[in-house]
């Protein structure tokens, strides 16, 4: 994982105020905010190949074909035998990309109310 600084702002001339109200003093305010940014070693982008569709180690084997696979129940050692070029590793990489993908998003889900 690579950890990235950045600066959100710079806003001059603001006052803090502390918890009671009492303003502390005028100043400037800069806000930084950390931002952990997961790499991922066994995923590849290729915009020439596939389609640009994230892949694994550029074997033209799409994340979502193992993620696919494993949604519809397949066991690690079914999806490396339907793949032979693909390691345990791979599967495993492939389902926490797509964890990644989808941490900050909301999908559409058919859900009791």
């Amino acid at each position: 994982m690579r950890t990235l600084n950045l600066s959100l702002g710079y806003f001059p001339g603001h006052a803090i105020f502390l918890a009671d109200g009492q303003r502390s003093c005028d100043c400037s305010i800069h806000i930084l905010t950390e931002v952990v940014v997961k790499t991922f070693t066994r995923i590849t982008v290729d915009p020439y190949q596939m389609g640009g569709l994230p892949c694994i180690r550029n074997l033209r084997i799409p994340v979502a074909t193992v993620v696919g696979m494993v949604g519809e129940g397949m066991a690690e050692t079914e999806i490396l035998n339907a793949y032979p070029d693909l390691e345990i590793e791979d599967v495993r990489e492939a389902l926490c990309y797509a964890a990644e993908a989808v941490s900050d998003r909301e999908l559409p889900v058919i859900g009791g109310s």
